[in-house]
């Protein structure tokens, strides 16, 4: 259930939505067919390897325990802000779910 490749990014930039929070920038872009899928970019500028890794962990948690409640049939793809890293898991939630569940 996720993105792998550049292509499948540079589609959901290109076709997508983009939104903007506090923490991070989404791209949500509707398919017709297929699950909902998930890209994480977290640049270096938002800390070391192990702040990084930690952020995509919980974006995924996120992600998988509120996959029901999400736009269906669709790639996000979420581009992190160094601001992530001062919030918790339930603001991240929130503002996650805020952007991702607004049909």
């Amino acid at each position: 259930m996720r993105l792998h490749n550049s292509t499948e990014y540079r589609d959901t930039f290109e076709g997508g939505i983009r939104y903007k929070s506090k923490s991070f920038i989404i791209f949500i872009r509707e398919k017709k067919t297929g699950p909902t899928r998930l890209g994480l970019t977290v640049n270096r500028k938002v800390g070391g390897a192990v702040i990084r890794n930690k952020i995509k962990r919980i974006m995924r948690d996120i992600f998988r325990l509120n996959y029901s409640q999400l736009f269906s049939q669709s790639d996000i793809v979420i581009i992190v802000n160094k601001t992530a890293t001062y919030n918790g898991y339930d603001q991240l939630k929130q503002e996650f779910m805020n952007v991702c569940c607004r049909k």
